[in-house]
């Protein structure tokens, strides 16, 4: 059933890395759902025997672990990369996990700049971090996205490019979209276990056991109330975990007009290449 598992799950994020067949990789940058993909793809490694490292463990299971395990089966999720090259060969089954990056800078904005817990005060990592929370903090939404609007645009053509350039056949290639893995989590999860070809009967047992976890992610309030906050709208301070696409619409209309200009001939061939791999091949 595994005979062809070299799968690579690739999250916006690409990178340089050495794999052996069987792995799973897991590419997850931040805003895109990746501690909900730790969770689910723990699941999915107890379910189907495959042995589980993350980033969100301890470094006897993280990244270079990985690497180094002589595990038959294994599987790394989430790798947080930044954008790179990464080589598959004719073997591999290719998933590109995607979400709007409009709406991943407006949620880099409420994270990064008011929600994201800070470190304990002694850690070395402390004053860095409130630096970053005090430099976000600074900008209104609309200046932040404004500020960023060029990543916006790097983003979506890495997605498309990588796409175009894959050197495998289209029913080796599945685009799993981040918006149906927070609204329609059933069929996001069986259309990923059925391109991996995990078998049927194996479906159902990841659903249950990951979907409390989806659940949690759509649904629970980001907890605000006990962090110092400079003054700012209310708008900042209610951001919630809704899991809806088109977050970036609330932003201003002079600044969708200039994502518009930026971003629309690239999101046209992007949307193309989207609509051609969200659906599993046979």
């Amino acid at each position: 059933m595994f005979s062809e598992c070299l799968v690579f799950v690739l999250l916006l994020a690409l990178a340089d890395a050495s794999v052996t067949p069987c792995d799973v990789v897991v590419y997850a940058p931040h805003k895109s759902g990746s501690m909900f993909i730790h969770h689910y793809f723990q699941e999915f490694a107890n379910v189907s025997n495959f042995e589980h490292f993350s980033e969100n463990y301890d470094p006897e299971r993280n990244s270079d672990a990985f690497i180094s395990s002589t595990a038959p089966r294994k599987i790394m999720a989430p790798i947080r990369a930044q954008p790179g090259k990464l080589s598959v060969n004719e073997n591999s089954r290719v998933v590109v996990h995607y979400r709007d990056p409009r709406d991943v800078i407006v949620s880099s904005y409420y994270s990064f700049g008011y929600s994201h817990v800070a470190p304990p005060v002694t850690s070395p990592n402390y004053e860095g971090f409130m630096n970053m929370k005090k430099h976000v903090q600074s900008f209104t939404l609309d200046k932040y996205v404004m500020k960023n609007r060029y990543h916006i645009k790097d983003q979506m053509e890495v997605v498309s490019s990588y796409l175009s350039d894959l050197p495998v056949s289209k029913n080796r290639i599945y685009v799993s979209l981040y918006d149906k893995m927070m609204n329609n989590f059933s069929d996001w999860s069986n259309d990923l276990c059925r391109f991996v070809q995990l078998p049927s009967e194996m479906c159902p047992k990841i659903y249950d056991k990951a979907k409390h976890h989806a659940v949690s992610a759509r649904e629970k309030p980001l907890d605000v109330t006990h962090m110092e906050f400079k003054t700012q709208e209310a708008s900042e301070n209610a951001h919630v975990r809704d899991g809806k696409s088109g977050q970036y619409l609330s932003l201003q209309p002079e600044t969708l007009k200039h994502l518009d200009d930026l971003v629309g001939p690239t999101l046209k061939e992007l949307t193309k290449l989207l609509d051609l791999y969200s659906v599993v091949s046979s």
